[in-house]
């Protein structure tokens, strides 16, 4: 789509912050991270785009990002995600028949809705024209509109919106990781989120309960500061406190929640077998968590900032940012 000569800056939007990352090909040209108004995001959608569109306008300015497109993850709670197979056919045919695939999971009028999808492998068959494996999507209209007016506000055209599986697919295919099966593991504040590939093809999501919000917590607590500080003293190793006494709890339930998804996971689907876990989100960025992971998950383990270029000054924040550098990148 985009040469890559050419920047491109993705946009994660998430609950708290909103994700930058002005990309060049796997080069990461810087990250910036814009707290978010509060209400601004609801359900996955964006609640009043002028209002965000113009503060991601003052950010980039400040930040002297001077990008002309970008591409939106969209979020997991505005979007239908399926693996489902289908006969195969004409794209006519497929424009007409895909919508009723999702008539079991939306509300309202097909119209009201959008859909799309990606070809993962053709199935031969004996007799007939054989079938079709797609990753198929479906959003609401109303929300692809919001992603425009807020991209139009800021600025920026928007040439990509697709969902959290596609930007880690789209990151998988460049670094050539489709010989074996994997997991990307975004830990939040607030949960956790498996996403698992066999090759570079997205399987399912788990959403685990568990975040980082308890450890902000608890060194609120220990230190007698809020909790916006004890996040940010979270977040850069203050004092060291990733290896406070208080928090090595934390992290057990942490590790022991992911390890009994993905075990879980391959029980249930015997013909996977998960070889790498690449972490991504604030959870990524505590060295006390990353090194209780590695030690106890019986995968290899590897911090998705890993798998991008080395980045510039102001590119530190890529563990971050990682889904708004892989949706550059699909």
């Amino acid at each position: 789509m985009l040469g890559n000569k050419q920047e491109i800056l993705g946009i994660d939007l998430g609950r708290s912050k909103m994700k930058l990352a002005l990309m060049k090909g796997l080069a990461v040209r810087r990250t910036v991270l814009m707290e978010m108004p509060d209400n601004s995001l609801t359900a996955g959608r964006v609640s009043s785009p002028a209002l965000l569109g113009n503060l991601l306008k003052e950010t980039l300015r400040q930040s002297g990002i001077r990008a002309k497109n970008c591409a939106i993850v969209i979020p997991d709670d505005a979007i239908i995600i399926r693996n489902v197979n289908m006969p195969k056919m004409s794209e006519d045919q497929m424009k007409y028949n895909l919508p009723f695939e999702f008539r079991d999971y939306i509300q309202g009028e097909l119209r009201e809705y959008v859909f799309d999808y990606e070809l993962v492998a053709r199935e031969k068959a004996d007799r007939g024209s054989g079938r079709m494996r797609l990753l198929a999507v479906s959003m609401q209209r109303a929300v692809l509109e919001e992603l425009r007016s807020l991209a139009r506000y800021a600025g920026l055209q928007l040439v990509m919106a697709a969902p959290v599986a596609c930007a880690f697919e789209g990151i998988l295919h460049d670094v050539g990781a489709d010989d074996a099966d994997c997991c990307f593991a975004d830990i939040g504040f607030a949960n956790t989120r498996l996403y698992m590939f066999r090759g570079v093809h997205y399987v399912a999501t788990h959403t685990l309960d568990s975040g980082i919000s308890r450890a902000v917590e608890n060194l609120a607590d220990e230190f007698r500061v809020d909790e916006h500080l004890a996040a940010t003293y979270l977040e850069t190793n203050y004092e060291n406190c990733s290896e406070s006494p208080g928090l090595r709890d934390v992290f057990e339930d942490i590790t022991a929640e992911i390890e009994r998804a993905l075990n879980f996971f391959e029980f249930n689907n015997p013909d996977v077998s998960l070889s790498r876990i690449f972490l991504c989100g604030g959870g990524s960025m505590i060295p006390a968590l990353v090194d209780m992971l590695r030690e106890r998950l019986n995968i290899e383990t590897i911090p998705a900032r890993e798998l991008f270029e080395s980045p510039r000054n102001g590119a530190e924040k890529i563990g971050l940012s990682v889904q708004a550098a892989g949706i550059t990148r699909n």
